[in-house]
């Protein structure tokens, strides 16, 4: 995974006028997350605690609070990458403009054409998203197919819902990768080369422990990985909270950061 030719699509679709000057500033700063997808969708506690927590709109299946305003998933499984923008912002769109709680830039192959697909939840069940499409820097029209639209602009959603979840709730660890600091080398050279990883607590401290980065197989692992578990406060000194469902988190022990035997420096963000 090259994090520097992850950035390029974003400048690629800033060229093609996919998006603002702004917007690309943002993507060129924001982090980078290698987020192999979870297989199976959240339990019914963790859809519980996503909206009660993290979801707006009707239904609160739209993600409104968001770790990052501005993010990037590389979901190597998939061979798609997601440029996500969180907050309340106008989007032009057949009905008028409208305003959306987040927007979704999926960029992806298909028969050897880029191609890219913008989906804008407005959190309304009818006509909820917006969606606009482009295959080599040109505009095309969406699918006649309304079923296979309708995976198309719920996949990417899904996939920040879980990695919200997975971020927000805690169960995981958010391990941050970069290269050490080279004489002649600015700033922006290392944050270009940067990129996070979320783990398992226990696969975290074995990568720590080891002195080493997390492998393929244990990124893979952590994204199915049946976090902690939920419990309910019921007991009166919860004024407050009592009734509420709250993630068990377990807690980090021991040095967050180290030199891998890669030469990259690993440090943890978040236990």
């Amino acid at each position: 995974m090259n994090t520097i030719h992850i950035r390029d699509q974003a400048k690629r679709m800033h060229a093609a006028k996919c998006f603002a000057s702004r917007s690309l500033h943002a993507l060129l700063h924001a982090p980078i997350f290698i987020y192999p997808a979870r297989k199976e969708p959240l339990t019914a506690d963790e859809q519980a605690w996503f909206k009660a927590n993290l979801g707006g709109g009707e239904g609160n299946q739209v993600p409104v609070h968001l770790p990052y305003p501005e993010f990037i998933l590389s979901l190597p499984d998939d061979d798609q990458t997601l440029f996500v923008f969180g907050g309340k912002h106008e989007v032009n769109s057949s009905l008028g403009t409208r305003t959306a709680l987040l927007t979704i830039f999926c960029c992806f192959q298909n028969d050897g054409h880029e191609c890219w697909m913008q989906t804008s939840y407005t959190g309304s069940i009818k006509n909820g998203v917006i969606v606009l499409l482009w295959r080599d820097g040109k505009s095309f029209p969406p699918p006649a197919d309304k079923a296979l639209l309708a995976d198309s602009i719920n996949l990417p959603r899904g996939h920040v819902n879980q990695f919200a979840f997975d971020v927000m709730s805690h169960f995981s660890t958010v391990v941050q990768v970069a290269p050490p600091a080279a004489p002649g080398k600015s700033v922006e050279w290392r944050l270009a080369r940067t990129h996070y990883c979320i783990l398992a607590r226990k696969q975290a401290v074995a990568c720590r422990d080891t002195q080493r980065g997390p492998s393929q197989a244990e990124i893979v692992r952590s994204a199915g990985w049946r976090r902690s578990h939920f419990r309910i406060l019921s007991s009166p000194k919860f004024i407050h909270k009592q009734g509420q469902r709250v993630p068990v988190k377990q807690a980090w022990v021991g040095p967050k950061e180290w030199l891998g035997l890669d030469g990259k420096i690993y440090k943890v963000m978040l236990p």
